[in-house]
Order: structure tokens, then C-alpha cells, then sequence
């Protein structure tokens, strides 16, 4: 049986897989499209920032954008981990 690590992931090494080409590719664009929200994110927080001239805090405007890239991130670590999950037991029930 798997363990979980310390900082409540499971590891590649742990589960004894080795992603294949496609599945990286995969991952990779989807870090790619959270490193472009990420960037929006800033853009439009430097906007509003520049617009609000009479001292409000921008923190009520950027909190929601905060709180999706957060999701965003928490369902990409979801998705690496199933399809983690998915590849150990493919292999397993190929022994």
C-alpha cells in the first residue's frame, strides 16, 4: 500500500511510475494556461490599482481572481495526482 507523503502528496517515485511523453505534454499545457491566468491575474490587479485613484483598497477586487488561480492550482494537483493514480493501477493490474 501507498503512503502519503509529509507534505500530503503522493510522490511519482512512491507510486513506482514513470509519466509517459503525452502525459507531460498534457500537464504542461495546463501549467501553461495557470501561468497565463496567473499573469492576467497581476494585469488586471496593476489596473485596478491605477484606476482606484481615491484610496480604496484594491484587496476586495483581487480577492475573487485570488481565490480562482487557487482553484485553479488545487485542480491541477488534483488532476496529476488521478491520473497519477490511474497509471499505478493500469500497471498493477497488468503484473
Amino acid at each position: 500500500m501507498n503512503q502519503q507523503g509529509t507534505n500530503g502528496t503522493f510522490d511519482n517515485k512512491d507510486l513506482d511510475i514513470a509519466p509517459t511523453l503525452s502525459h507531460l505534454v498534457e500537464l504542461g499545457d495546463k501549467c501553461t494556461t495557470i501561468k497565463k491566468l496567473s499573469s492576467d491575474v497581476l494585469q488586471r490587479s496593476e489596473k485596478s490599482g491605477s484606476t482606484l485613484a481615491n484610496g480604496t483598497s484594491t484587496e476586495n477586487l483581487i480577492q475573487p481572481i485570488k481565490q480562482q488561480l487557487t482553484r485553479s492550482f488545487v485542480q491541477l494537483r488534483s488532476l496529476n495526482r488521478k491520473a497519477n493514480l490511474e497509471k499505478a493501477a493500469d500497471k498493477n493490474s497488468k503484473m
